[in-house]
């Protein structure tokens, strides 16, 4: 039970199988929950024969564990990026391909300088993680007084966000004098800024955004980051797991010899998909002993063989669109899935099977939009292209994963982009994207 609930109902928060149980404010370890009960089971201890004191099951908190160290440069020699796209090069001279780029702040560790052709100075610097940059023309040392904002890379969200609510508010380049506003650029459509920091001027707040220009607070709703994530999977059994994707959805119970309601279950609520049956024409699932939960309030995930075309013991990513989920594969043995949303009506995402090929901490998105007319989605975060513009990645600006919704693109919880991303490889510490460096598979099917 979950300290601080009223005393008429009951609050269970339950991971799926293998993982880390909260429960009663305890932590039990994956071999002490399988080891006593599972989290479906433990879903009926709140709910077998006690109608009369309803329960609510609720999705887990608290952060994923990454797969491994990371992001961040490791202490040592270090050099800053001066462009917003301080390019990083194959081998030392500019007429090589391009295969990464440092953002603007960004510190990035060198193993040595070495000689090469094109840059002014002749002189390339090495990168830890491979690639070069030009000595002279798009890295400085550390302290060359070159400040902007470095996304968070241990956190879900890389940055602040913020939607713009009142159509046509303006972007301006600097703080008002004498409480006058110059003119500004107009924000229109589907419009969502990076803010860097809050600032009080003659009077009014304003947002600095990380282009370097301002926008007044009044015209914009800073975001919380979707607080959902998936499930970390153990074993090859740890499948088919259901996901509650209605906002609510309601438990009913045996009780007395008549079927009736007997509490509800939140959002990413998540438990073993066992047992089927039909109650009053409808399909449900069994949540627990005696716990059902109707069919269409839930998403089911499934396990899948391995496509022909990804070579044994590859790591691979399904979507299913017809679920509205992913899984990771490591080899045959699905290790995390979750929920998604992949393209709306005139946006279908296609199916397929493609390798990752670009990878980006964060990129800003924009195009045409039905309703607004365009949408500008600033530092869409932990980034991974699969085919030409189609990509999976993280959203901030809705929670209704379960659904369709993008224009294309397969959008994550940002916690689990994260986990994804850097379970792709991520990119070398200090860059900000990365190309020509072949990740996981994405298998796209659709069964409906």
């Amino acid at each position: 039970m979950v300290p601080g609930v009223d005393g008429s109902k009951r609050a269970i928060r339950i991971l799926g199988v293998g993982s880390t149980l909260t429960f009663a404010g305890c932590i039990e370890s994956p071999a002490a929950a399988e080891s006593s009960q599972s989290a479906a089971a433990l879903a009926v201890l709140a709910a077998s024969g006690r109608c009369d004191e309803p329960v609510t099951l609720l999705p887990p908190e608290g952060p994923l564990p990454v797969p491994r160290p990371g992001l961040r440069v490791p202490a040592g020699r270090q050099l800053v990026a001066r462009w917003y796209d301080a390019k990083i090069y194959s081998e030392p001279k500019l007429e090589s391909v391009v295969v990464g780029y440092g953002r603007r702040g960004h510190l990035v560790g060198v193993r040595d300088v070495v000689p090469g052709t094109g840059c002014p100075s002749e002189a390339w610097y090495a990168f830890d993680g491979g690639g070069f940059g030009c000595a002279t023309r798009d890295f400085r040392q550390v302290g060359a007084g070159i400040v902007s904002p470095v996304p968070v890379v241990d956190e879900p969200l890389p940055y602040r966000y913020a939607k713009v609510v009142n159509e046509g508010a303006q972007r301006f380049k600097r703080l008002p004098e004498g409480g006058v506003l110059e003119d500004g650029k107009a924000m229109t459509g589907a419009y969502f800024l990076t803010v860097v920091e809050t600032v009080e001027h003659d009077g009014m707040t304003f947002h600095r955004t990380d282009w370097g220009d301002y926008v007044r607070a009044q015209d914009v709703e800073l975001l919380a980051p979707p607080p959902y994530t998936g499930e970390l999977l153990s074993g090859t059994d740890a499948l088919p797991l259901a996901f509650v994707y209605a906002e609510q959805a309601e438990l009913l119970c045996e009780c007395g010899g008549e079927t009736r309601p007997c509490g509800s279950a939140q959002r990413m609520t998540r438990f073993e998909a066992g047992s089927r049956k039909t109650i009053d024409g409808q399909e449900y699932l069994l949540a627990g002993e005696d716990a059902w939960i109707a069919r269409s309030a839930v998403r089911v995930v499934q396990r899948i063989p391995r496509p022909a075309s990804v070579p044994p013991n590859e790591r691979w990513i399904h979507v299913d669109l017809a679920e509205q989920a992913v899984v990771a594969y490591d080899g045959d043995t699905p290790v995390f899935t979750t929920l998604v949303s992949t393209g709306k009506a005139g946006h279908e995402t296609p199916t397929g099977t493609w390798r990752i090929e670009r990878k980006h901490v964060s990129v800003t998105m924009s195009g045409p939009d039905e309703v607004k007319g365009t949408y500008t989605v600033s530092e869409v975060p932990w980034t991974l292209y699969y085919d030409g513009a189609y990509a999976l990645h993280g959203a901030y600006w809705h929670s209704a994963f379960g659904a369709v919704r993008s224009h294309g693109c397969t959008n994550l919880p940002p916690a689990d982009a994260r986990w994804l991303f850097i379970w792709s490889g991520g990119v070398p510490p200090g860059w900000h994207a990365q190309s020509n460096a072949p990740g996981p598979y994405v298998h796209v099917t659709d069964a409906s």
